[in-house]
C-alpha cells in the first residue's frame, strides 16, 4: 500500500487543482500575511503593458505564482495557484470569493461582446481559439494569462482588422471568406522547444506545426525563455531563423 501511494500522489498532486489551493491557504496568512491585491494589481497592470515599456513586470506563469502564494519551488513542473489562490492570497476568504465573482463576471461580458461581434462579422468567429484558448483553461493557470490573451490579443485584431477590413468582411458587408493564395503559416507562441516547464501547450503547438507542415511551410516566433525563468536556455540559437526539416523557427531574445 505504502509503494502505490508512492505512485499515486505526485499524480494526485499534479492534476488536483485544489491542492495547490490548499497549499496557499496552510502558507497565508500564517506564514505570510494577505498582500491586499498588490501582486495581483501588478499582474493586471501588466497584461496592458508590453515588456518593451516595462522591462521588468512580473512573469506569468506557475513557477513564480507557486513560490509567492504558496512558498513551493517547481523546478520541472508545471502547476500553479490559479486565479482562486491568487483571489484567497491577496484577500482572504471572502475577498477572494468576491474577487472571483468580478473575475468571472469581466470574463462572461468580454466573450458575450465577441459573440455580439460575431453576429456582425461571422468571420470573427474563427479567431475565438486565439483569444479565448487561455481563459478556457485559467483556472489553472493565473490571471494574468487570461488577461494577456483577452486584452493583447484583442488589441493586435482591432488594430488588424481596421487595416484589412476584407479579413472579416467585403465592403458591402456581405460574408465571405477571402483567400490570400499564400501557402505559410505563422505561428506566435510564448515558449516552444526547447523549453518544456510550460507543458502541454509547446507539444500541441508542436503536433499543430508538424501536421500543418505537410501542406504549408511553417514558421514558428517565440521566446528564449522557459516558463518562470529570466534567463536564456542553455544551447539556444537567437535572433535568427533556424531550420527544422519542414519547420523554420526563431527564438527572440526579449
Amino acid at each position: 500500500m505504502k509503494h502505490l501511494i508512492t505512485i499515486l500522489f505526485p499524480i494526485y498532486v499534479r492534476v488536483n487543482q485544489g491542492y495547490q489551493l490548499a497549499r496557499v491557504m496552510d502558507y497565508m496568512p500564517s506564514r505570510r500575511p494577505f498582500d491586499h491585491g498588490s501582486r495581483l494589481g501588478e499582474s493586471i497592470l501588466a497584461s496592458f503593458i508590453p515588456r518593451i515599456f516595462w522591462p521588468d513586470k512580473p512573469t506569468s506563469g506557475g513557477k513564480a505564482n507557486m513560490k509567492y502564494y504558496a512558498d513551493v519551488f517547481l523546478d520541472t513542473t508545471s502547476m500553479d495557484v490559479g486565479p482562486i489562490g491568487e483571489g484567497y492570497g491577496s484577500f482572504g476568504k471572502w475577498g477572494g470569493i468576491l474577487y472571483m465573482f468580478f473575475f468571472g463576471s469581466f470574463l462572461s461580458l468580454s466573450f458575450r461582446y465577441f459573440i455580439s461581434l460575431c453576429k456582425k462579422n461571422p468571420l470573427l468567429i474563427f479567431w475565438q481559439p486565439l483569444i479565448f484558448f487561455e481563459v478556457i483553461y485559467c483556472m489553472e493557470n493565473d490571471t494574468m494569462q487570461a488577461m494577456n490573451s483577452l486584452i493583447k490579443i484583442g488589441i493586435m485584431l482591432f488594430v488588424l482588422f481596421r487595416i484589412f477590413p476584407n479579413i472579416i468582411r467585403s465592403p458591402q458587408g456581405n460574408f465571405k471568406v477571402v483567400i490570400f493564395g499564400l501557402r505559410t503559416v505563422l505561428i506566435f507562441s510564448d515558449w516552444y522547444t526547447p523549453a518544456n516547464l510550460a507543458g502541454g501547450p509547446i507539444q500541441s503547438v508542436h503536433n499543430i506545426a508538424s501536421h500543418l507542415s505537410k501542406a504549408f511551410h511553417i514558421s514558428i516566433y517565440t521566446g528564449a525563455f522557459d516558463i518562470g525563468d529570466n534567463e536564456v536556455m542553455n544551447n539556444v540559437q537567437t535572433d535568427v531563423w533556424l531550420n527544422h526539416s519542414a519547420i523554420k523557427k526563431y527564438i527572440i531574445n526579449h
